[in-house]
Formats: structure tokens, sequence, C-alpha cells
């Protein structure tokens, strides 16, 4: 059965680099843009059990919500490399505090500083060095619904049940989702079964910067989950980086994950994160 691969570099062609819109998306205008951001699968779950999760926006392309983020200070947020490519400072606006988004309430931080790592997009490909960190104007309030995630001082052993959340969308084409904050568990999962499957579907050449996450038929990230924090023990792990076949539905393959432990000593240098 051939492969309906769902590809990284497809996203960036097909949305990070769409055609610019001239409207500048606000808060008020953000219920249009309600299906771009989602997971599949997962229950209902609040901020307060996932207060270091941010929604990125971007006032660059007609798309509204377009990545997740984690905060790891009180000035600075972590994502994935790919969430940052052809946005400037001014275009993106972090969310945080709430389970929805698009609705009233919530905190909005304007964003100061885009910082991809210097070897993203290099020779190795565009799944490697997928690192990205964001920082706020001002500083993040703490209270139950915003806290800051930690950075791993080790690797997690494979088939470490990891804690996934997301707004919206539970398929891939679900034109009416929902949007309160979803929570769900997949496994750590072997990298060298990964490697080879990465291979055969999109020719990736494995990196010890990646990694992967697996939960068979069941809960899932989706499109625009980008970011998105895989979390254990209040330590951040990995971050969604994208998926191969049956993208968003009971029939997805391992999800791709930037490797957190591995950009440790590049991430705590840009954002002093402890």
């Amino acid at each position: 059965m051939a492969l309906k691969i769902f590809l990284l570099v497809t996203f960036v062609a097909s949305t990070v680099h769409g055609l610019p819109t001239d409207e500048k998306l606000t808060r008020s205008s953000l219920q249009d843009y309600k299906e771009s951001i989602g997971m599949y699968d997962g229950s209902l779950t609040t901020i307060q059990k996932h207060p270091y999760m941010v929604a990125l926006i971007t006032s660059n392309y007609d798309i509204g919500f377009y990545c997740a983020g984690n905060i790891v200070t009180n000035s600075w947020v972590i994502t994935t490399a790919f969430c940052l490519q052809s946005q400037v400072p001014s275009s993106v606006t972090v969310i945080a505090g709430t389970n929805d988004p698009t609705a009233a309430g919530g905190s909005e931080y304007p964003v100061t500083t885009l910082v991809q790592h210097p070897k993203y997009g290099s020779a190795t490909g565009w799944e490697d060095y997928n690192y990205g960190c964001v920082k706020v104007s001002g500083k993040f309030r703490w209270s139950t619904k915003i806290k800051p995630t930690r950075l791993p001082n080790a690797e997690v052993s494979v088939n470490t049940n990891m804690m996934v959340a997301g707004w919206g969308a539970t398929t891939y084409d679900d034109d009416d989702p929902t949007h309160p904050l979803r929570q769900g568990w997949m496994r750590w999962y072997d990298v060298e079964i990964c490697a080879t499957e990465y291979k055969v579907w999109l020719g990736l050449n494995w990196t010890n910067r990646m990694a992967c996450a697996y939960n068979r038929g069941k809960t899932t990230l989706c499109r625009e989950d980008f970011g998105a924090g895989l979390v254990h023990g209040g330590v951040l792990y990995g971050m969604f980086a994208g998926t191969g076949d049956m993208f968003c539905s009971q029939y997805s393959s391992p999800a791709l994950l930037a490797d957190v432990k591995t950009g440790v000593p590049w991430l705590r240098k840009i954002t002093g994160a402890k």
C-alpha cells in the first residue's frame, strides 16, 4: 500500500511559505482560524495541568495559530526551529495561561527575539537541529496557569510514558473541531526502529538530535501542534516535529521529535534555563 507521507517540508512549503495576507491578525479575529491547531484523540484537560504550554500566533500569513511552545524561564519559550522559519519578532504573539487561546482570557505577550539553532536547515536536513527560542516582552507572571517546565539532565528510557497536550482538531480533516485543551499519553519509542522507518518513508538520515514517540491507534499530535512538548515528571524531553504515514489518525506512524536533551547546552546558553 502506498504511503501517504506527510512531510515536514510539505508543511513548510504549503503553510509557512504560503502567500502573505495584508490583514493583521488580532485576538478577536482568531475564531476564523480555530481549525489550525489540534491533537488526535486524548481527553479534555485544563491549562493548570500544563501551565508551561503556550500558543504561538502569527500575523504574517493567513493561518493564525501555527505552533505550540514551552515556557522554560520567566521570559523565554522554546519550540522547534521550524516554527520560527520566515517569522520576525513583530509577527509573533505568545498566548499563555488559557484552556482555549481563541477565547477570552489568558495573557498575550509580544515577542522581542526569535532564535533558531545556527545549524538548522544545514546539510543534515530540515529535521535536524530543530530547536528554536522565543523571548517575550516583559516577564511571565507565575500562577497556577503559567509556570515553566524543566530541561532534562539525562536521556529518558524507551517506553517511558510521556504526557502530551494540544488545542483543537481531533482528526486531520475536522472542519468543526473542539478547542478546549486536550491531553493524552505517548510512549518514548525505540529510536533504532524510527531511524529505519523514517529512512524508508522520508529518506531521513537520523541523528541523535531526533527522537520519536508512539501510541498505536490512540493519541498522536496533530496538524499545527509542531513544537508541542512531551513531558515526564515535569521535565521536557521532546518537541513535536512531524510524522510520516497516515498523519493525524488512529493509523498514524510514530511522531518525529526534536530531542531536547541533546539540545540542552545550546538551549541553556540562549535562554539561561536550568
